[in-house]
């Protein structure tokens, strides 16, 4: 109950604030969602930005929240409730100074991990690009149960100015220290960015990203510090060096550290090894990794009036390495920590892909277009350790045309083939049973018809393909192939100005089957098959606003699951007996919803599906018994399952202020 009333407490609250208050032009907004999920979850999720200003004194708020409820746990019901706030306060001194104030919260309250920090300080503008602001405060910090508070200074430095026609420059620095006794935390980031607006439709983009971040906690009897680092230099530039010619040029790197060192915790705060005495040693081993990525992108493209031509190398490293420090007890090297090191050293690895890309569009004719798409890629994971074998190598080719059509108005179709094949193969001996192939191919067909100046008709159809063969005979027949049909059909109907029926009808087959790459040939393992139909009435109601719509909808919605496989079962004389199985799923009910909208943007909408669940099983004898099937029995196949769990969505958005 009290979970429960947190819940609501928090939900309500962020309504509230949503009702308060004169807003500015800047269009500040709440969004606010609610749904269930499933049988069992709902989810709440909330965010909110809202700003005052009046005479001297300026708020702005921001917060987010976002929960996930789940009622088959109910000693402890939430998966996750989450509430993050950051207000800003500013009270105006002088031409360029404000006294400020910030509140800065991030609670996980489902684990008991809650951070409050409350600031005051200076806003200083020496220069009207430039922006200062010093601040000091105090924070309260809840890890474990455990409570801590202190000191905490912060200072943020905000820089944007253009400094020629075609060029900007953009600057943010953030720095913050908690000296929340026994522990201490750090965070420091830095973004700086150049914009060059170069000639014709030409630019440049250069800046570097870094941050560091220091973050202790509790771990059994220690107090864990986590150490994280990183530096991420950016190069983009886009230039067009002749008419209809565009080299795209996209570079990063990613430099990046991580480290968990841990110090033993006592009451009194000293770090001593309660075995020893000694303030030098540790409870666990100090551990920790270092990355390196490297991204590249180089795109040249061509652009006439009735075709574009496109050209891409792309190309992608990352390096990590990890270390495990002998900090427990300072002796040479035992064997048990070489074995613990070694384990550690294992997950090394480097991985490299390159990926060449070409597509092209040619317009034949008013209304008709052709597409192609051609892309290689080449993945290689490589481990140092002798005692990873997890070395492998990937090749995947795909290849697509497309041919799209305007026949008339009334009458557009396309065409899409698309074909992929993959190639899995591990280096050692030790995977290579896992070493495979994969090759699929797909056919999407696709329409749209205005039937009648008031009726629409949507609707597309996918037919696709794949195998997967290992590369090596397979005595356990793990070889699959797994065959697709999708078809969805879409109507749209507006009989009268205030009344619109739309309708929606989607079926897919799934095959999946036991494979003979050799022979080509097929034995069904199992079948599923989805049907889901849909039609509603949206009737829009007359108001005397101008610019306001309220609307509601009535309808059906059913779906429909069947998988058939083959199983086995004992009968009500305990005799074991093969048999096709059909597990049957429906969901089905009426369906409703409002909805309101403005001219400002906001809108409200209430969806609500009053929805039967009914599980129940058809089965007849046959087949052959398969020793792999776990045996059902017959009472449990012949039960009928009905319950009613109607599903609820509601989406809120509003914009405060005039648009």
């Amino acid at each position: 109950m009290r979970k429960l009333a947190i819940w609501a407490l928090v939900t309500s609250w962020m309504l509230f604030l949503a009702a308060e208050g004169r807003a500015q032009s800047e269009r500040p907004f709440l969004n606010f969602r609610f749904n269930r999920q499933n049988n069992f979850t709902w989810n709440t999720y909330a965010d909110l930005w809202y700003t005052l200003q009046k005479g001297k004194y300026d708020f702005d708020l921001r917060a987010h929240h976002d929960n996930i409820f789940n009622t088959s746990q109910p000693e402890d019901p939430f998966v996750q409730l989450y509430l993050k706030v950051s207000l800003w306060q500013r009270w105006k001194l002088g031409k360029r100074l404000k006294a400020v104030s910030w509140l800065d919260t991030d609670q996980y309250m489902n684990s008991r991990n809650e951070k409050y920090s409350l600031y005051g300080g200076v806003s200083w503008k020496p220069l009207d690009y430039l922006e200062v602001i010093p601040l000091l405060g105090y924070s309260f910090d809840r890890r474990s149960t455990v409570l801590d508070d202190g000191i905490s200074p912060a200072f943020f430095l905000n820089l944007r100015h253009q400094i020629r026609d075609d060029l900007q420059v953009y600057l943010r620095g953030f720095a913050r220290m908690k000296f929340i006794d026994p522990r201490v935390q750090s965070n420091f980031m830095l973004i700086n960015e150049w914009q060059v607006d170069l000639e014709g439709n030409s630019s440049l983009m250069t800046g570097v990203r870094a941050s560091s971040h220091e973050l202790d906690d509790y771990t059994s009897n220690s107090v864990q510090k986590i150490i994280s680092d990183t530096l991420n230099p950016v190069f983009n530039l886009q230039y067009e060096f002749a008419p209809g010619f565009t080299w795209s040029s996209t570079n990063q790197l990613s430099l990046t550290r991580r480290k968990f060192n841990f110090n033993w915790l006592v009451p009194n705060g000293f770090e001593i090894n309660p075995i020893s005495g000694d303030t030098t040693f540790a409870e666990f081993n100090n551990k920790g990794f270092a990355g390196i990525e490297v991204q590249t992108r180089q795109e040249l493209s061509w652009r006439r009036e009735k075709f574009s031509l496109m050209g891409a190398y792309e190309y992608q490293f990352i390096s990590r390495t990890y270390d495990l420090e002998n900090s427990i007890d300072h002796l040479p090297e035992s064997l048990l920590f070489i074995k613990e090191r070694d384990r550690e050293k294992e997950k090394d690895f480097l991985r490299s892909q390159q990926k060449i890309e070409a597509e092209g569009n040619f317009s034949l004719s008013k209304g008709q277009r052709l597409s192609g798409r051609y892309a290689v890629s080449y993945l290689q994971f490589d481990t140092p350790s002798e005692a990873n074998f997890n070395d492998r190598d990937e090749l995947s080719y795909m290849a697509s045309a497309g041919w799209s059509s305007v026949w008339s108005k009334k009458v557009r179709t396309g065409f899409l083939l698309s074909g992929n094949y993959r190639h899995l193969a591990y280096l050692f001996g030790e995977r290579s049973q896992d070493n495979y192939q994969q090759r699929s191919l797909r056919l999407d067909f696709n329409y749209s018809w205005n039937l009648l100046e008031n009726l629409t008709l949507d609707g597309n159809a996918s037919v696709y393909v794949t195998y997967n063969v290992k590369d090596f005979p397979d005595y356990n027949n793990t070889d699959r192939s797994t065959r697709n049909l999708e078809t969805n059909l879409k109507m749209m109907w507006k009989p009268l100005d205030n009344l619109e029926v739309q309708g929606s009808l989607a079926r897919k087959e799934t095959h999946q089957s036991t494979l003979n790459w050799i022979n080509f040939s097929e034995a069904t393992l199992d079948t599923n098959r989805i049907l889901t139909a849909e039609i509603s009435g949206r009737y829009f109601l007359p108001v005397q606003k101008k610019k306001v719509k309220l609307f509601a909808d009535l309808g059906y919605k059913h779906f429909r699951q069947i998988k058939m496989l083959r199983s086995a079962m004992f009968d009500s004389s305990n005799l074991l007996k093969s048999i096709f199985l059909d597990i049957i799923s429906l969901q089905t009910g009426p369906t409703s919803t409002f909805g309101f909208s403005d001219r400002r943007g906001s809108n409200i909408e209430l969806r609500l599906w009053w929805q039967t669940q009914i599980r129940r099983n058809n089965f007849r004898e046959g087949g052959t018994l398969n020793s792999v099937v776990s045996p059902l029995r017959e009472e449990a196949l012949r039960q009928v399952s009905v319950e009613f769990r109607p599903y609820v969505y509601l989406n809120v958005n509003y914009f405060f202020g005039r648009k």
